[in-house]
């Protein structure tokens, strides 16, 4: 019936149902009794976040205080447990905002607050959010050629003579007598392992 008053675009029943305000206060009631008392039941989670979703959709409703009021069932819908409604959820996320870095990041940091999600591991919302920035058909850049490093390779070869057999040398793994003699020792072994074999065949 909820669903129906907010679907709804004739005027006959605009005015003979409830109004914005009373629609909000309904769907409010009903988001904080669905999820904690009936957290299992995933037609019925499914359902209201349709509702939700679509009240983030439409043109007339989504400007609306309903927004802010919802603004829980939203996150409720960017976690859901369903990857339809949840792809739904982030869609009209992912478009709320330019596909920009530095603007995603600053409202993930700084406007949104994730308290709603409570003992959810919002991270992955936030991840994606950064992801869907990037453009898949333009190759990695860096923004400044002067603050390219040198490979390691190439700061060895431009430095002094001296300074290179200095390094070679550091870098040249030196094998201790112990570490010799236990793998000569292992080889034994395994060529012992091996005559006895033969010898039992």
């Amino acid at each position: 019936m909820l669903e129906d008053w907010m679907k709804t675009r004739d005027a006959k029943l605009l005015n003979q149902g409830p109004n914005l305000k009373e629609k909000s206060i309904l769907l409010a009631k009903m988001m904080q009794y669905v999820e904690k008392r009936f957290p299992d039941d995933l037609e019925l989670n499914g359902q209201f976040l349709e509702m939700v979703n679509f009240v983030y959709r439409d043109e007339a409703l989504k400007g609306s205080e309903l927004t802010s009021k919802l603004e829980p069932a939203f996150l409720a819908g960017l976690r859901c447990v369903q990857p339809h409604i949840r792809a739904k959820f982030f869609e009209v996320f992912d478009a709320s905002m330019r596909k920009r870095l530095h603007d995603r990041l600053l409202y993930v940091v700084c406007s949104q607050n994730w308290e709603a999600m409570g003992p959810h591991f919002w991270i992955k919302q936030c991840i994606e959010l950064m992801l869907s920035s990037a453009c898949p058909i333009s190759t990695l850049q860096n923004c400044s050629p002067t603050s390219l490093l040198p490979p390691v390779t190439g700061v060895i070869a431009m430095a002094d003579p001296a300074d290179r057999a200095a390094f070679t040398q550091l870098a040249t793994v030196k094998e201790e007598p112990s570490d010799v003699e236990s793998e000569a020792g292992d080889v034994k072994e395994s060529e012992g392992e091996g005559g006895e074999s033969q010898t039992e065949g």
